[in-house]
């Protein structure tokens, strides 16, 4: 719970106004007492407002991000204090050159969105299943090689980013993440998947840009609600007609693959609905 001045008050329901659309979780507002749940302690563009939290004995430095993402978040330069705010859903810790996740972190059991992108983490805690109700997890721009195996504790999840970071292989167990939609692994050195991906019933979008892949992973042909595939910038010479399987494809990306116009045409007669790049 935050009490801060009228006139700060005053300043942020205007914003709220003005930025109807954002990602603003605001449970209470009445009076001078707002109580807040996004926070973000990313580097960017910050105008300060001082307030204090209730219920914690010593005045939190707070820092208001008004950002062209219309996002509104938080900034504090004592992290691990925040973390003791456990009703937090939102939680923003990209651009720290965080080489570790703050132990704290996994002490807020609420969360459901959780952005770690651009830091220097080689290794994710096994703690991370604690945070069972995540729905969203960005590790972008790390230097991570593999999962823990307690990421399948997240039922929930149903974006998983970890784009550029340095996997050559991925966790077979990633198959029980049921309500998948969304897997990001482009820029990496994957050259194949685990072999029960065809698993995740849900997922409808896969990117695998730049990685090191020479024939198409024949699991991703079973995916029945596959719509959107990113398989540019690897190592392939052609598709295998299989892919007719894939019936609710709408995108498919082969830039910068070494296929040829031969190819190509086959490509396209098998997948006529589909919009195709080459």
């Amino acid at each position: 719970m935050l009490l801060i001045s009228i006139a700060s008050l005053f300043l942020l329901i205007a914003f709220v106004r003005q930025y109807s659309k954002a990602k603003i979780h605001l449970t209470r507002m009445h009076g001078k007492n707002i109580q807040i749940k996004t926070f973000s302690f990313s580097y960017r563009n910050f105008i300060t407002v001082y307030g204090t939290a209730k219920k914690q004995k010593s005045i939190v430095p707070i820092k208001w991000r008004l950002q062209g993402s219309q996002y509104l978040g938080f900034f504090n330069h004592d992290i691990q204090h925040v973390m003791t705010l456990t009703k937090i859903t939102h939680l923003d810790l990209s651009n720290n050159q965080l080489t570790q996740i703050p132990v704290k972190m996994f002490q807020l059991s609420n969360l459901t969105y959780l952005d770690l992108t651009g830091n220097k983490l080689t290794k994710l805690s096994y703690k991370i299943g604690k945070l069972s109700l995540l729905t969203y997890l960005d590790l972008d721009y790390n230097q991570l090689v593999e999962l823990p195996k307690e990421i399948i504790q997240l039922s929930n999840l149903a974006h998983l980013n970890l784009n550029r970071n340095k996997f050559t292989k991925l966790l077979p167990e990633i198959e029980k993440l049921p309500n998948l939609i969304s897997l990001y692994l482009g820029y990496n050195q994957l050259t194949k998947l685990p072999f029960k991906i065809n698993k995740l019933s849900n997922l409808t979008y896969l990117d695998l840009t730049s990685n090191k892949f020479t024939k198409l992973p024949p699991e991703i042909c079973q995916l029945p609600n596959f719509n959107h595939l990113n398989l540019s910038y690897n190592q392939l010479t052609k598709i295998p007609r299989e892919i007719m399987q894939l019936s609710n494809l709408t995108y498919l990306s082969l830039i910068g693959n070494p296929i040829s116009k031969k190819e190509q045409e086959k490509i396209r007669l098998w997948l006529p609905k589909c919009n195709i790049s080459f």
